[in-house]
């Protein structure tokens, strides 16, 4: 809604949420008409892609994190042995 330039197109924002977290997805800013129905489910399945995506990648960040704790721990253990052996 425009009132001082009546029949211009002005921007529709399509924006995403998580509800629980209260977090905003990436969101799109568009020209023109309001979104019709297969355009909001068009994005509807990219949001959906970009969750599975960030869900990967933080597992991935996660396994990348107790393996290093791991090994942090293989290496101390390692490290305790050699100053107890009598050299």
């Amino acid at each position: 809604y425009n009132p001082t330039h009546r029949g211009k197109e002005g921007l529709r924002p399509i924006l995403a949420f998580i509800e629980e977290t209260h977090e905003y997805l990436p969101g799109k800013l568009r020209r023109g008409t309001p979104v019709d129905g297969r355009e909001a489910a068009a994005f509807q399945i990219v949001m959906l892609a970009y969750n599975i995506w960030r869900y990967m990648k933080m597992m991935a960040r996660k396994s990348l994190s107790d393996t290093h704790r791991a090994l942090e721990a293989v290496v101390h253990r390692g490290q305790s042995r050699q100053r107890r052996q009598p050299g």
